[in-house]
């Protein structure tokens, strides 16, 4: 938004610093709510190719629902055209916004300095990970409980809050702490929680070669002469935090729990199971279910759920052939979880029982 200096008075003369304090605020306001579309536009497209691609996959499937030959190499083609361009069109978009957020936060760090400063409230929150693969010098072993600690400049003006600090431990080793502007590329977009007053934050980071993605599982640190894969959980623990007014009133959930059958999964394996708004017409929420290292439900921009008769209950009938996620049963009732995909001798599934007492692994602070 351009300033535009108002004609010279006495009002103008005596009340220059209100004036520029107004402007600033104006400005802020004006960026918050840019940023909130831009969030919301990802989610539009993000569901949009899902709808494409699974229209493509209906038309390709078209008489017989699980067909396995017949299909023209074009139509194979314009499906596989759609996936890569839907790959890089979200990525973008994803980046985008992230910039759009570091853009916000720092111009509005340097016009503070000018006139007035922007209220924030500092937020730590804690990300629970584990190392799910490890290369080079690391001399940290598969499986060790790490955590990722990010502090939140909240701004009650919008719900998408830029970082002030930010590290990766395992064990007793902090493995990454960017500083200054490294932390440029980082947000934190805070959802409502289940307790009142409290939020759970979304992560999303990058810097060279080190990037960290909380919803989609995305999180690698790369240092010289070592790569860290982590599994990291999709939300933060719940922090105090007032409700912004951007904030969507349907709340987060997140459990842990348990594989309790699978033919894939490893018995016992623990598990998080988070749920969000999809902030997208026509979608109820989006769901993420990641067993250990493993994503095995609503990876790569997958996970939309349609609206139901009870939001206790989450059914996603479709398996990944169309719509590119397993099929999906959430009984937050009776505390379970069932996964299918595949046909025949391919068919695979997963059951979990989820913990009744805490909603999310507990992190030692």
């Amino acid at each position: 938004m351009d300033l535009v200096p108002e004609p010279a008075g006495r009002h103008t003369r005596l009340m220059p610093h209100r004036d520029d304090r107004e402007a600033l605020d104006a400005k802020l306001e004006a960026q918050s709510r840019e940023l909130a579309e831009t969030k919301e536009e990802l989610e539009r497209l993000r569901a949009a190719n899902l709808r494409k691609a699974t229209e493509l996959e209906r038309m390709r499937n078209q008489g017989d629902a699980w067909p396995r030959a017949g299909v023209s190499d074009a139509l194979r083609r314009q499906v596989g055209v759609l996936v890569v361009a839907t790959s890089l069109l979200v990525g973008g978009l994803s980046f985008s916004a992230i910039h759009l957020a570091a853009h916000s936060h720092h111009a509005g760090c340097g016009a503070s300095m000018a006139a007035a400063r922007v209220e924030t409230t500092p937020v730590h929150a804690v990300f629970p990970a584990l190392i799910a693969r490890a290369a080079g010098l690391s001399t940290h072993p598969v499986g060790e409980a790490c955590r990722v600690d990010a502090t939140f400049l909240a701004d009650e003006r919008a719900r998408v809050h830029a970082v002030s600090s930010l590290s990766v431990t395992c064990g007793d080793e902090t493995l990454y702490a960017p500083t200054g502007m490294a932390l440029a590329d980082a947000i934190g977009v805070a959802w409502a929680s289940e307790a009142d007053g409290h939020v759970r934050y979304e992560l999303a980071f990058r810097s060279g070669a080190t990037h960290l993605d909380s919803w989609d599982g995305d999180a690698v640190v790369a240092t010289p002469g070592s790569r860290v894969e982590l599994a990291i959980a999709p939300l933060s623990d719940e922090v105090a935090l007032g409700l912004t007014a951007l904030a969507p009133t349907d709340r987060v959930i997140v459990r842990s729990g348990q594989v309790t059958a699978s033919s894939t999964v490893a018995l016992g394996s623990e598990c998080i199971v988070a749920r969000r708004p999809a902030i997208v017409e026509g979608f109820a929420s989006r769901v993420v279910v990641r067993c250990g290292d493993r994503t095995l439900y609503g990876a790569a921009g997958t996970g939309y759920t349609v609206p139901g008769d009870d939001a206790r209950l989450v059914v996603d009938e479709q398996t990944s052939q169309f719509d590119g996620d397993a099929s999906l049963t959430l009984d937050l009732v009776r505390g379970t979880v069932h996964l299918a995909d595949g046909i025949g001798l391919s068919q695979v599934s997963v059951d979990i029982a989820l913990d009744p007492t805490s909603p999310m692994i507990e992190v030692d602070r």
